[in-house]
């Protein structure tokens, strides 16, 4: 019975960690902030989120937040991932789209398409290509794929 309970909670963890690839050395606090990070952003609560998380330092961490900020196409959260990465290009680069689809994004709703193609470009940048694939077809920047 005993090896059975510790089957499941190592079975547990697995399930988990799928969620957080990369993560697998990281420790029970770490894996804690990450889970807490994922249940604050799905509820939509991003300051809670970030809070949860903010004493992270290592960029892998940081890399998968992001990573998981894109997938909930949430373009505030992962703006405000970014700069822990260590990254300055990518944060630049996103700076200047971010303030290019601001200049001509009035109106239109092509604000949400500029978004979207900025979260696609950030996720080409970490190798994320299905996301980055998906969120271009959704902004329709086929010009972009391939």
């Amino acid at each position: 019975v005993k090896d059975a309970k510790t089957c499941d909670i190592v079975l547990s963890t697995s399930i988990i960690m799928s969620s957080f690839r990369g993560m697998e050395d990281e420790g029970p606090s770490s894996i804690s902030a990450l889970v807490q990070f994922a249940y604050f952003t799905a509820l939509c609560d991003l300051e809670s989120a970030y809070i949860a998380i903010q004493f992270v330092r290592r960029p892998e961490v940081w890399e998968t937040l992001v990573k998981l900020g894109i997938r909930h196409r949430n373009l505030a959260l992962v703006q405000r991932c970014l700069p822990n990465l260590g990254n300055e290009k990518l944060i630049q680069a996103v700076k200047q789209a971010t303030s290019t689809s601001r200049g001509r994004g009035k109106g239109g709703g092509g604000g949400q398409n500029e978004e979207t193609a900025t979260l696609a470009a950030i996720a080409l940048e970490l190798r994320a290509t299905d996301e980055a694939e998906e969120l271009l077809r959704k902004c329709s920047r086929y010009d972009l794929l391939g």
